[in-house]
Parts: C-alpha cells; sequence; structure tokens
C-alpha cells in the first residue's frame, strides 16, 4: 500500500488518513459496528429469500405444478 501511495498523492493522502483512523480506538470500534450491522442485514436479507424460495417450492408441490416453473 505505501509503495503505490509514493506514486500518487491522492492515494498517499488516503493511506495516510486510513492509518489515523485504524490507530484510534473510538472510531475502528464504530467502523466494526457498521460491518456487523451491514452482514446482519444481508443475512437477514438472505434468509427471507430463501424463506420465499421454500414456500415457493411448498405450493407448487401442493399444486402439482412442475419443477422447471422456478
Amino acid at each position: 500500500m505505501d509503495t503505490i501511495a509514493q506514486r500518487d498523492p491522492m492515494i498517499k493522502k488516503a493511506v495516510v488518513r486510513l492509518k489515523e483512523l485504524s490507530n484510534d480506538e473510538r472510531t475502528r470500534m464504530l467502523y466494526e459496528l457498521r460491518e456487523k450491522e451491514r452482514m446482519d442485514n444481508t443475512a437477514r436479507e438472505d434468509w427471507k429469500l430463501k424463506q420465499q424460495a421454500i414456500t415457493t417450492a411448498k405450493v407448487m408441490l401442493a399444486e402439482k405444478e412442475p419443477i422447471e416453473k422456478l
């Protein structure tokens, strides 16, 4: 990362800022909480989609519809 930063002043500025933020415990904790929330939301959405697929499959089975319709 440092090698790339030496070639581009904007990247160097970003790397310096990233290092500053990484060293700040509170900022790092807030970042980790946001990441956990994002991952939790993604997991919830995945679960909902799987539940919808299961419900659809059950209805299709009950109505004896071909699985190819999925």
